[in-house]
């Protein structure tokens, strides 16, 4: 399965604004002045006449007699300069002050606002409707940018006019001051101001910021009911600051800070034959959608890491020639983006997207998007989705079907995942799907066959993970069969460590040569006849029991591979949690899991989840035993269990068994016959009366003592005569505890 590739945006870059500094001083003396023209009782001058007098000093006009008043509350410590400033013109007696910008030039001004306000009010004006004039003609890359988005979105003129203040103040420290330093009591007051700042009627601004509106309901902006100031009111937010702090070509490079149209796949259908029923489902249904317009269509498709969710989805848009957008998950330098902002990337993606025809958004990585459900954990003060109102008009009101892929869908609060059209989950690939992408991705490699096809027995294996395997052994120049064989393994079976997973399926190395010969079995029915019924039938529970070795899991494995299906094998470190519930979760895991595979399920170690329930010492082992018994009901399948211990078996279990097959030692004829073909090597000859009065006496033999002889003797190194494999034999009988205990199998 191809690896989905990082999707790369461009991240917030505040130190390179595309407003040059000139305009943006300009534009802070324009919205100061015009508070400072308005009839506001709290505008900047009547707070901060200081900051006002910063912003707005390099770009007043003064006349000969409006100067001389302000002159006459200039304190100059001396006449000669005073006397040069009057013989100046007022614009270059101004600057001089202003260079020099000390306090007397400062309080001069304070005063003179004071007294003498309609002096300085007809400078105001002449100086705004000069700056607005030059303002007309000056190129301003950040409204450039709003009116691209003004294109896009279909903002108002109003709309886009206080997206340009609250833009340019998150670049420029001069207009953030205004905002900053002029208070207000609460929102209301600071509508009304805005309205003043960007020349727009009061009703306007307000109608602009309802939370129905495109700038709240797209979150570019956020409104504080109890601000201290102008800022506090209405900001920006910061998801959408690459939005004008960088220039863009044109609307389509805009759009790409939050959206682009995903990769091409180089999969198809034929590569997804487990989901087939899914996949025809999803492309009628999607392609009445399109066709229909339908709004509120969001398909939710999840499954482990690594098994092709992302491609799936890719496929499925190909497939009803549509097109696939993604919407950003990181940005160019691979630090990702925010959830709250990724949503917000989500609402706008919908909103260009409308009109569009033939138009899917996949929303990939979605697992931090939802809030942890309050039954699982706690909820984080401030997380963006922690508004389910917000959420489920989302999920309810998208105008572009959207696609939801995550890898896991356990915290996502139910109320959430009732509102989505179609659930999908994506499992690990059965096995003959598995050895066909193994076979693909390992064709450039020097692997046998029978590897191939060992490694597609691993049920735990993701396509995602093949690759890798593949990528490493071929950049590796390894050009032999057994070290590729070998690093693939490892980088298989590390990667699996890791991630706390086991690989299961391939059939265990058996150190004696197997045939049902050996085995001892008290049953009504034969193994050929009960192997005959499920060729004809493949569904169906047996229960094995037995000493152990002697040969209940070899069984299991021979039925599988007689039927001509994978074995799932699943003990109890595999499903036994220290959590509550999760036991009975992984339980039933375990058989969705043998459905997809179309695998024989054997459960070993059945006792520690089949015990009689009217022995129970504590409640979850009851729940234990309850959804192990509903899963059988209900599997439509070939189930085994295998136990040492068939005794404490509850009763209710048994009657559910169709076969229970009892495994004993081995009757004096299968001893001879096994030790002829062991240690013997097939020739009965060599077999003397002292060695056959000695095997007779072995009662309690069963075929995985010869297993165990011949494990130690390769690990030793040695070729045993047959003395010394009968010698061996006898002290593994010795051995044996009186009472029956669990063992490791027959191996």
């Amino acid at each position: 399965m191809k690896r989905k590739r990082a999707r790369t945006y461009r991240a917030p870059n505040f130190s390179s604004a595309t407003i040059p500094t000139a305009i943006a001083a300009k534009q802070a003396a324009i919205w100061a002045l015009r508070m400072a023209n308005s009839d506001i009782r709290n505008s900047l001058i009547s707070q901060h006449p200081h900051c006002f007098l910063e912003i707005t000093a390099p770009y007043l006009r003064w006349s000969q007699t409006a100067f001389r008043k302000y002159l006459s509350f200039h304190d100059s410590q001396d006449d000669i300069q005073s006397t040069e400033l009057e013989e100046l013109s007022p614009q270059a007696a101004w600057k001089i002050l202003i260079d020099e910008n000390d306090d007397r030039h400062q309080q001069a001004f304070i005063d003179c606002w004071q007294y003498k306000r309609a002096t300085l009010m007809q400078v105001f004006r002449v100086s705004l409707r000069a700056l607005e004039k030059e303002a007309i003609a000056a190129c301003d890359p950040v409204m450039e940018n709003v009116q691209m988005l003004q294109h896009l979105l279909g903002f108002s003129d109003c709309e886009a006019k206080l997206l340009h203040i609250l833009a340019v103040a998150s670049q420029n420290t001069a207009v953030r001051a205004i905002l900053e330093h002029t208070n207000v009591k609460n929102a209301t007051d600071a509508v009304s101001i805005f309205a003043f700042l960007i020349g727009e009627d009061e009703l306007l601004v307000r109608a602009a910021l309802k939370e129905n509106g495109p700038l709240k309901e797209l979150r570019f902006v956020t409104m504080d009911a109890f601000p201290g100031s102008l800022h506090e009111a209405i900001h920006l937010q910061e998801w959408c600051a690459p939005c004008f702090s960088e220039p863009h070509a044109s609307v389509a490079d805009m759009a790409r800070n939050f959206l682009e149209p995903a990769h091409e796949s180089s999969l198809g259908e034929r590569d997804f034959p487990h989901l087939k029923e899914d996949f025809d489902a999803l492309t009628r249904y999607l392609a009445g959608v399109l066709k229909a317009k339908s709004k509120g269509v969001n398909i939710l498709i999840y499954g482990r890491p690594g098994t092709g969710k992302t491609e799936f989805s890719k496929v499925l848009a190909d497939s009803i020639g549509a097109r696939l957008y993604e919407v950003a998950n990181r940005f160019e330098n691979g630090e990702p983006i925010a959830s709250d902002h990724r949503l917000s990337y989500l609402k706008l993606s919908e909103r260009v997207l409308a009109n569009r025809q033939r138009a899917l958004i996949l929303f990939d990585e979605i697992e931090d998007v939802f809030p942890v459900s309050r039954e699982l954990g706690y909820l984080p003060k401030g997380h963006v989705a922690s508004s389910k109102a917000w959420m489920n008009r989302t999920l309810e009101t998208n105008q572009v079907p959207v696609i939801w892929v995550s890898n896991r869908v356990d915290q996502i609060d139910p109320a959430y995942l009732r509102r989505f059209s179609y659930h999908l989950e994506v499992r690990t690939p059965p096995a003959r799907v598995r050895q066909r992408i193994a076979e693909r991705y390992l064709a450039g490699t020097p692997v046998s066959e029978k590897f191939v096809q060992q490694i597609a027995s691993n049920s735990e294996l993701t396509p995602a993970l093949m690759e890798s395997a593949a990528k490493v052994v071929n950049l590796s120049g390894v050009s032999d069969t057994d070290g590729a064989e070998r690093l693939a393994s490892r980088v298989i079976r590390q990667c699996q460590a890791v991630m706390g997973q086991v690989g299961s399926g391939a059939q265990r190395p058996l150190m004696t040569g197997y045939s049902l010969d050996y085995l001892n079995l008290d049953s009504r029915y034969s193994i050929s006849q009960i192997v005959s019924a499920l060729r004809q039938r493949p569904s169906g529970s047996l229960c094995f029991y037995g000493l152990p070795g002697t040969g209940k899991t070899a069984l299991a494995e021979h039925i599988a591979e007689t039927l001509g299906r994978p074995l799932l094998a699943k003990r109890a470190s595999d499903l036994l949690s220290k959590w509550l519930g999760d036991s009975e979760q992984n339980i039933a895991a375990m058989f969705r899991e043998a459905a997809s595979e179309q695998a024989v399920l054997l459960l070993d170690e059945a006792d520690s989840f089949l015990r009689n329930r009217e022995q129970a010492e504590r409640s979850w082992e009851v729940s234990l035993v309850n959804e192990l018994l509903q899963q059988m009901e209900h599997f439509d399948g070939v189930f085994i269990c295998a136990t040492n211990l068939f005794e404490q078996i509850d009763p209710a279990a048994l009657r559910r068994f169709a076969f229970k097959i009892a495994f004993k030692a081995l009757e004096p004829a299968q001893r001879l016959g096994l030790f002829v073909q062991e240690a013997l090597a097939g020739d009965e000859h060599r077999m003397t009366s002292k060695l056959r009065e000695r095997l007779n006496r072995l009662n309690s033999l069963v075929p995985g003592d010869f297993a165990v002889v011949k494990r130690q003797a390769a690990l030793l190194g040695l070729l045993l005569e047959p003395e010394d494999f009968l010698r061996e034999l006898e002290e593994e009988c010795q051995v044996k505890p009186s009472s029956q205990s669990r063992a490791i199998g027959f191996v």
